[in-house]
């Protein structure tokens, strides 16, 4: 074999090497806890952005960030329509029911709209979507539903 096909079949393992690397990679990352998505469209501006964070980075960024325990102790309880609310009790109340999202069929659990402007939080398969939608703008953000119950166990817990 000539010296040029011996440098083209080194380059060429050096590149199958690396694409097989990245993939795995790719594949580990998503393996270890999905991924999150970002999509933002401004149409006046036009921009369109699509962003996919693996949430292995999100995770180390909570866990490596100085981020002080939700502390609720003291507030006032609250009476809404004759119910009672205790803050103080509310972190913990908000990682039960983030518990049992995994196991929550798909549906929109809450839904805002004002005008033109809409909110929706819901459970889409095991994500948690918010969709934000304005006149020109929307964005769309879903999380893995596990990553959120570890952020807010980090956050609240």
């Amino acid at each position: 074999m000539s010296r040029a096909g011996k440098i083209a079949t080194a380059a060429a393992l050096m590149a199958a090497v690396t694409v097989v690397g990245w993939v795995m990679l790719v594949g580990v990352l998503y393996a270890a806890g999905g991924v999150v998505t970002v999509e933002v469209e401004d149409r006046h501006q036009g921009l369109d952005i699509y962003l996919p964070v693996p949430m292995v980075l999100l995770d180390a960024m909570v866990a490596s960030a100085a981020m002080p325990a939700v502390h609720t102790a003291g507030l006032p309880r609250v009476e809404l329509d004759g119910m009672s609310v205790d803050f103080g009790e509310l972190g913990s109340v908000v990682l039960e029911l983030l518990h049992e999202l995994e196991e929550l069929p798909d549906a929109t659990l809450v839904e805002v709209v004002s005008g033109p402007d809409r909110v929706r939080i819901s459970k889409d398969g095991t994500k948690l979507r918010v969709e934000v939608e304005e006149p020109g703008t929307s964005i769309d953000l879903a999380i893995p539903t596990r990553g959120v119950l570890r952020m807010a166990e980090r956050i609240l817990g």
